[in-house]
Order: structure tokens, then C-alpha cells, then sequence
């Protein structure tokens, strides 16, 4: 028999508000299952490892300091159902040109009052004044039910996060962080180094 492998992931729907019989959803997926038909083509993206791979290191030469284990990877997507004629993926002609917020649910294992997070997202189209392949860094915020920012198309999209207490996240393209870091410096005295006088003291004494 024939031997199929593929990845399967976890997908979560969130619909969102719906305005004059136009309703909205995403579709979360966590991790990259397939690769989008744009990015085929690209050599350094044609894979679903290459793309988490870029995105990741993207993240970490924007704001420097974040582990790769502090890191996860969705795909997302958005559908709409005009006047309950069924589900559809909105494509560049029919996303929002102001743009999209959305929010993702918080990673396993951190929390809106013990992490700060940041956010990459990587463009599959050319839409809105951006390529495929080019990666915005939109301003997350947290909320309640998760972490929040706005985006000008979707597909793959990064997380990143840092303890609140850990130092700032630096730009790693611009060497600033964003407050300055505070820390504490223990002040020991230093042995004597090159100091004669007790010498010479035990040499008046003989």
C-alpha cells in the first residue's frame, strides 16, 4: 500500500463581529502545514520548515534576546460568509485595506501578567504596499483573551515573548531597547596589587 506523510496540526476557529450580514472568521492553525502557492517559487521559502525558520530568525534580528524555545509559529486565515452563502477565503482583493486585528490566544505556558510578546507576520501576497515574502512587525497588546495586534494580510505569523521581569526587548537592527534596563553591580574591594609598604615595614623591623 501506498504511504502518505503529511503534518497535522491544531486548528481553532474564532468568529469575529459581523456587519450588514457579512460575517468573519479566522482560522488558527498552530504551526505551517502547507505552503502557500507565492511562496513555492522562493527558494529559501519553499518549504514549511524554511518558512518557520525565517520568520523566527526575523523575530529574533528585530528584537534581540528572544530563545528559540520562546517562540511559536501560526498559520491564519481569514474566511467570510456573505449573507450565509458559505465560507470563503478572503483573498488580496477582498482584505480589509485598513488593515485587521485579531487575537491570538496566548501560548501554552505564558500568561498576560508574567510575559511581554511580540509579533512577526509574513506576507504571501502582494497587497496593501507589501511583497510576498516581506515580514511586518506589528504592535502587539494584551488583553484578556489574548494578545492583540493588527495586521495588512495574513498567513504565517510569530509570536515571541520574554519574562515582564527579564530585561527590555532590544532592536537588533537599531541596538535600542525600548526602557532602559536597570541592574546592580556587587562592589568588592580589590586585592592589593604592586603595594610595598608592609614589605618594606617587616624589612624596618629586622
Amino acid at each position: 500500500l501506498p504511504q502518505i506523510s503529511g503534518k497535522i496540526n491544531v486548528v481553532n476557529d474564532s468568529i469575529l463581529d459581523s456587519t450588514d450580514g457579512t460575517e468573519f472568521k479566522l482560522q488558527i492553525e498552530s504551526g505551517i502545514s502547507k505552503v502557500p502557492d507565492a511562496l513555492k517559487n522562493m527558494e529559501h521559502l519553499n518549504t514549511t520548515g524554511k518558512i518557520e525558520k525565517v520568520l523566527k530568525l526575523k523575530l529574533q534580528e528585530k528584537y534581540s534576546g528572544i530563545a528559540d524555545t520562546n517562540m511559536v509559529i501560526y498559520d491564519v486565515e481569514l474566511l467570510v460568509n456573505i449573507d450565509g452563502k458559505g465560507w470563503e477565503k478572503v483573498t488580496k482583493d477582498n482584505f480589509p485595506t485598513d488593515g485587521l486585528t485579531i487575537t491570538l490566544p496566548y501560548p501554552s505556558g505564558t500568561g498576560r501578567n508574567i510575559h511581554d510578546f511580540v509579533a512577526a507576520h509574513m506576507f504571501t501576497a502582494d497587497m496593501n504596499g507589501h511583497y510576498v515574502g516581506d515580514v511586518e512587525y506589528p504592535e502587539v497588546t494584551k488583553t484578556e483573551k489574548g494578545i492583540t495586534f493588527k495586521v495588512y494580510g495574513l498567513s504565517p505569523i510569530a509570536i515571541g515573548w520574554k519574562g515582564v521581569n527579564s530585561s527590555s526587548f532590544g532592536d537588533g537592527e537599531n541596538g535600542n531597547v525600548s526602557s532602559t534596563p536597570t541592574f546592580s553591580v556587587n562592589k568588592m574591594k580589590a586585592p592589593p596589587t604592586g603595594d610595598t609598604s608592609s614589605i618594606m615595614l617587616y624589612v624596618l623591623l629586622a
